[in-house]
């Protein structure tokens, strides 16, 4: 169940309301049985204008200032380019038309990854050194918020969902990557148990579940963790792709819908869809391609990054047609 009125006011029964842009959790009794599939999607590939490539890594469910409420619009996509020089900066574009370029002040590259559906962008900047930091950026004021970890080197930012909860990474200074879920000002540590030092948060949907992957048995792997508040810690579960080198669960939506990437070799990676443990489908960018899915939104819609056969990278959109 979805709550599809943010930021407005409503009247029932003659008493008006306003319904505030947290997620509404309310689960759908089994209705993540695994009986849902997508076997076939209808793919869009788009590049930033005079990008040289052009990276995709998340979605909401806003289109043209509106929630989706058709198959036909495609929610807004978070990003990031590489000009003609060779600097990175990140773009939201609303509708697959208008772009707005995103840049950290003083940033060396900026990286959007991900917005919600009140317009808030996480994304991470590299300064002159060669240290990350995380960033919030409201596309609506165009104000930026820096968020690192405290006494972390390194702060990457990844997820975030309509209550603001956001995921990522960071180092701390022997050097262990560790993920975090930030919220309300406070950040707390992801570890996956009994990993090597290596733990990537990249995903959170509106229950405060998030995904990311970890280092066990020399590999990547991807996980899910189920949290539980004040201290969001909880359950994990793990899953890698058979004869996969690396498995990464990038974004997992209100339906506990994971998507990600894994790789059986350098030139063979295709993205998929997991749900609550039960593979739903495999997939890859039409034609001879390196495909990484790296978002998802409440409506089944992935977007990522295939590379074609002269090994330019774009940005593409996948619109499941269910069966």
């Amino acid at each position: 169940m979805h709550q599809f009125l943010i930021n407005q006011s409503a009247t029932f029964g003659g008493t008006t309301v306003n319904i505030d842009d947290d997620i509404d959790n309310g689960p759908v009794l089994n209705a993540n049985n695994g009986a849902k599939t997508y076997s076939s999607y209808t793919f869009e590939s788009l590049d930033y204008p005079g990008a040289i490539l052009t990276w995709a890594q998340g979605a909401n469910d806003i289109s043209d200032g509106a929630m989706i409420n058709s198959s036909g619009p495609v929610g807004q996509i978070v990003g990031f380019f590489w000009d003609s020089s060779g600097n990175a900066h990140g773009f939201l574009p609303d509708g697959l038309v208008a772009w707005t370029q995103i840049d950290y002040p003083g940033a060396l590259y900026t990286w959007a990854t991900a917005v919600n559906n009140s317009g808030l962008v996480v994304s991470t900047w590299e300064d002159s050194k060669g240290a990350d930091h995380a960033f919030t950026y409201n596309s609506t004021s165009g104000a930026f918020t820096s968020a690192n970890y405290p006494s972390a080197t390194t702060t990457q930012a990844w997820g975030i969902n309509d209550a603001d909860q956001a995921v990522g990474w960071y180092y701390d200074s022997a050097g262990a990557e560790h993920g975090f879920l930030y919220y309300a000002s406070k950040f707390y540590s992801i570890d996956y148990p009994g990993t090597a030092g290596v733990t990537e948060a990249f995903g959170i949907n509106g229950d405060g579940v998030t995904s990311g992957a970890y280092i066990g048995s020399g590999i990547h792997n991807s996980f899910v963790q189920y949290p539980v508040p004040p201290t969001w810690t909880g359950n994990f579960t793990s899953f890698s792709s058979a004869g996969a080198i690396g498995t990464w669960g990038y974004a997992i939506d209100n339906d506990n819908d994971l998507v990600g990437t894994y790789e059986l070799s350098q030139s063979s990676v295709y993205g998929f869809v997991l749900t609550n443990n039960v593979l739903l489908n495999y997939f890859q960018y039409p034609g001879p391609s390196i495909t990484y899915a790296q978002g998802t939104n409440d409506f089944g819609q992935i977007v990522g990054s295939y590379q074609d056969s002269s090994q330019k990278t774009h940005l593409f959109v996948a619109l499941p047609q269910p069966e």
